[in-house]
């Protein structure tokens, strides 16, 4: 971005604007047209009146002008100051006034037009162009202010180091990837070199880091669009006009472009002149030596003699890497269907070598190079063919191809060996493995045993502590009951001992199971023991995220008691509440409604229609009334609640800081009442904190309501100091590596980013990396996922490496852990997609796709939301090729998509209006605008409802 600017007076010769001229000698913008060849003079192609002298103009148009930034031949720059919006900008007049003649104000006009089709950020920008009322024109630009990029190279350091060297490389792939989306858009620049690059004055940028190096990059603008051609319109006019003239900066000109060849002109001719750029930002020389040659002897330097070796021009402490005189060479080529074929392809070559891989080119064959000689020297060579080649052939090919034979004999031989080797070092590494993998594993058997234990004995102790909060004949009557599931359970886990012959294998869920099987020998006769022990290990099944096993114990207690035929609402009255309580965590709301009035009516049936227990049992139902948006409903039940609650004990009561919370979520959701939510949920938290038992899990609950309620005030500071309050609550109690410091991250993470703070969040998302890495191990699948949300959150920081590195990281950890065809594997490849579209990586992109909308289809059903999006998505990349034979593919995608979504949750489905703007997009890129047109209308505010759109166009 640009820095504020400084007085006018104050220019340096560092400081460029976009049109400006800085070049001399052969170095500058010119027109060399046939005469000129001919004569050997150098010139612009017509005389063009000169700038009026004197005071600067106060202002033109309406800008207001600061000073003079430069002049070439067809333009003066301005820095001027615009109004409105007030900023600086660089303002390029036509030189002459009004006396201008048709042809400078039609070049004018086409590189005003060329900079408009181009919003990139190292591109210049145009913001505005026109002409004043007495016909001076002129066009406004991004001001951009640094060094051109040979000054900003000079005073690096000369010698060319192994980080040097990637330095360089990394910032000439920025400048390549630039010109390729220029050529994207139609545009070639035909004039590039150092001094049309500007390097901003700010090193410490945080534009973006270097793909492999990790170097930061200072940011960069190409410039001067002056001489481009656009490639759809301007080539008919280009061969009329220009037959004969060459047109650029001599040292930077390709063979065809040199010969003023403009029907040859195309994108391989900015590859030429980034070959050239690339050689002098390695070198500080230019390929040829043309700067004191005639204009004939310089067009033929470069259309016949080879250039010099850049490895006879560095200097360095490395010797130069073959690769990289390959990229140049090919660059360099002076055929133009050697070279490169695209600026993307040779910045793709660039970025393999930085990554150490394979380039895609290869140094030029021999025979290719004696070809080339031949063209150059054809009367030397056909006197020698003609005199040596029927004693000579037959010696040369039967030498040639018995030295191919024995080299390849001995490549055979020595490729041989090495595999031998290479396959008893892979076989020695696998047994390793092995071996650290069973190792791995009987570790991992007694930690899971060990971890059974201490669930078990927690759900014991929760128990316990349940006794201890009744009094009287009750609490006595609790208490002899815990001590006899304390037995039973006891009896449990000592069969988990991982000691014990074979019950080093015994995990968690296996202990559960076994404890599952043997309730109904331990509790024999006793409902009450039966009921507790359920309740116990339900509870621990729903802490293991296996919810149907929790429910069929419950179900099966209420089942039980229905059999005995004896009455006991109190222990039904608990079933159901701990039933309702699952399906609240499962989102079953309606069905949890159902069993907390059942569990409602069996308190009363047992005489304890008030007290605590009471009120808790009504604040739950009043939230799972709230949840399905029975806000009214919900608040009546809330205030019954709060009713219940026993006079005088607020501060020890376990319902009162659950009404308050059921009841804040009322206000908030339902009335959008946020800052009487807010009050609500400090007395909750106040009345949490105030207990001496260990509430922390509730804290922290509560805190994090509160914080997303704050969200809603617009209060983002203080929701996240509540969020870091609420993990630190978990840290301070719990330690630094339990679960729920975890869950507690976690849910600080996705504040973060719905922020759009990525930074912070990517930290927090490192933070439970670590923890869950520590305490489940590297390739657990909760770390795979923790690795996808990670990636997912660098892409939206546009920080792409590291993106691209959690991505396969994690999918390749939740591929091995949940197998290939799981919905989490089928996100995190959605996502992975979405990556490489904005990479420019479309191949991949469009593969990544195709696999997660065959996942999602196949295990969620073809009208799930995320099948939906996955069909959305994968016909947006088909759209990004622009290639018409993709486009009935996308088509089809997205009518799918949009009646599947219709069917199944109406026209107003997110899904339905995606598709419907995604066909929008479509059909504008196929070149069908009336069909665009009808599916904008089908968008909210954009005319008729969406179900009034047909199903097909």
């Amino acid at each position: 971005m640009p820095h504020e600017p400084r007085d006018p007076g104050e220019a340096r010769p560092s400081e460029r604007a976009p049109g400006s001229s800085g070049d001399s000698s052969l170095e500058q913008d010119k027109t060399i047209d046939a005469s000129d060849v001919r004569s050997g003079s150098v010139g612009t192609s017509g005389p063009i009146p000169s700038a009026p002298t004197g005071e600067l103009p106060a202002a033109i148009g309406r800008y207001r002008i600061l000073r003079k930034l430069g002049e070439g031949g067809m333009g003066i720059v301005y820095e001027a100051e615009q109004a409105d919006p007030r900023r600086h900008v660089a303002l390029k007049v036509v030189r002459g006034g009004r006396y201008v003649d048709a042809n400078t104000i039609r070049l004018f006009r086409r590189e005003a037009e060329t900079l408009a089709r181009l919003r990139h950020p190292h591109i210049g920008a145009i913001y505005e162009s026109g002409h004043t009322e007495d016909g001076q024109h002129y066009f406004a630009m991004e001001l951009v202010l640094g060094d051109r990029l040979d000054a900003f190279l000079a005073r690096r350091p000369k010698a060319v180091t192994h980080d040097e060297l990637r330095f360089r490389l990394a910032l000439f792939r920025r400048i390549a990837d630039a010109v390729h989306y220029a050529h994207q858009r139609g545009v070639i620049h035909r004039d590039l070199k150092p001094s049309n690059i500007i390097i901003s004055h700010d090193p410490g940028s945080d534009s973006s880091v270097t793909t492999l190096s990790g170097v930061r990059l200072p940011d960069v603008k190409i410039l001067d669009f002056g001489l481009a051609r656009i490639t759809e319109g301007d080539v008919q006019a280009t061969q009329v006009t220009e037959v004969g003239v060459i047109k650029g900066t001599l040292p930077y000109m390709s063979p065809e472009q040199a010969r003023g060849n403009a029907e040859a002109i195309d994108v391989r001719t900015d590859v030429y002149a980034l070959g050239v750029i690339l050689y002098e930002m390695l070198s500080g020389a230019k390929p040829y030596d043309v700067s004191r040659s005639s204009l004939i002897d310089a067009v033929r330097v470069i259309c016949e003699e080879p250039p010099r070796s850049l490895r006879t021009t560095i200097s360095g402490t490395r010797r130069l890497d073959p690769d990289i005189e390959t990229v140049v060479g090919k660059a360099l080529e002076k055929d133009a269907d050697r070279r490169y074929a695209s600026a993307a392809a040779m910045s793709e070559d660039v970025e393999r070598y930085l990554a150490s891989q394979p380039i895609m080119a290869r140094p030029p064959s021999t025979l290719y190079q004696l070809r080339k000689f031949a063209a150059r020297n054809r009367a030397l060579v056909a006197g020698v063919a003609a005199t040596f080649v029927v004693l000579a052939a037959g010696v040369v090919v039967s030498t040639m191809l018995a030295m191919r034979a024995t080299r390849a004999e001995r490549l055979a031989t020595s490729r041989m060996a090495r595999a031998e080797s290479a396959e008893a070092l892979a076989l020695s590494r696998r047994r390793e493995a092995e071996q650290a993998r069973t190792m791995a594993e009987e570790q991992r058997a007694v930690a899971d045993s060990q971890t059974a234990v201490a669930v078990l004995e927690r759900s014991v102790a929760a128990a316990q502590r349940h006794a201890a909060e009744l009094s009287g004949a009750q609490a006595q009557m609790e208490a002899a009951k815990a001590g006899a599931i304390n037995h039973c359970l006891q009896e449990m886990l000592a069969t988990a001992d991982p000691w014990a012959g074979d019950a080093g294998k015994v995990t968690l869920d296996a202990a559960l199971e076994r404890a599952q099987t043997r309730i109904g020998s331990w509790a024999g006769t006793d409902p009450e023991v039966d009921c507790a022990l359920r309740g116990t290990i339900a509870t621990a099944f729903a802490g293991v995220g296996r919810y149907a096993e929790a429910e069929s114990l419950l179900a099966g207690g209420l089942d039980r008691l229905a059999a005995s035929g004896a009455q006991h609402p109190a222990l039904a009255a608990g079933l159901h509440r701990e039933l309702g309580a699952l399906l609240m965590q499962t989102s079953r709301f309606e069905r949890a409604e159902q069993e907390f009035r059942l569990a409602l009516a069996s308190q009363a049936l047992a005489g304890r229609a008030a007290g605590d227990t009471a009120a808790l049992l009504t604040s739950q139902l009043a939230a799972a009334m709230a949840y399905q948006g029975r806000y009214a409903e919900a608040d009546t039940v809330a205030h019954a609640a709060l009713a219940l609650v026993p006079s005088g004990r607020g501060a020890t009561s376990l319902a009162a800081p659950e009404v308050l919370r059921a009841r804040a979520y009322i206000l908030s959701h339902g009335r959008g009442d946020y800052a009487g939510a807010d009050s609500l949920l400090t007395r909750s938290v106040a009345l949490l904190a105030a207990r001496t038992d260990d509430r922390t899990v509730e804290v922290a609950d509560a805190l994090e309501q509160q914080a997303s309620n704050r969200v809603r005030m617009g209060d983002l500071a203080g929701a996240d100091s509540l969020y870091r309050e609420a993990v630190d609550a978990c840290r301070r109690v719990l330690g630094e590596n339990h679960p729920l410091v975890v869950k507690a991250l976690d849910v600080q993470a996705g504040f973060l980013r719905r922020s759009g703070r990525y930074g912070p969040t990517i930290d927090v998302l490192r933070e439970m990396l670590a923890i869950r890495q520590h305490g489940l191990g590297s390739e657990s699948a909760p770390v795979g996922r923790t690795w996808t949300a990670l990636a997912a959150t660098c892409t939206q920081a546009n920080r792409y490496p590291e993106a691209e590195e959690a991505f396969t990281t994690g999918i390749g950890i939740l591929r091995r852990r949940l197998g290939d065809r799981h919905p989490d594997v089928a996100a995190a490849l959605a996502d992975f997609s979405d990556l490489r579209v904005r990479q420019n990586k479309l191949d991949d992109a469009l593969k990544l796709a195709r696999e997660a909308l065959a996942i999602r289809t196949e295990r969620l059903g073809p009208a799930g939301t995320a099948t939906i999006a996955s069909q959305v998505a994968l016909a947006n990349v088909l759209r990004l090729r622009r290639s018409h034979r993709a486009f009935p593919e996308a088509e089809t995608l997205l009518l799918s998509a949009r009646t599947s979504a219709i069917a199944a949750r109406g026209g107003n489905d997110p899904g339905a209006l995606r598709a419907a703007e995604g066909l929008a997009l479509l059909y504008e890129a196929w070149g069908r605008p009336q069909d665009a047109a009808k599916w904008r209308s089908a968008l909210p505010g954009r005319g008729p409802t969406s179900a009034s759109v047909p199903a097909s166009p």
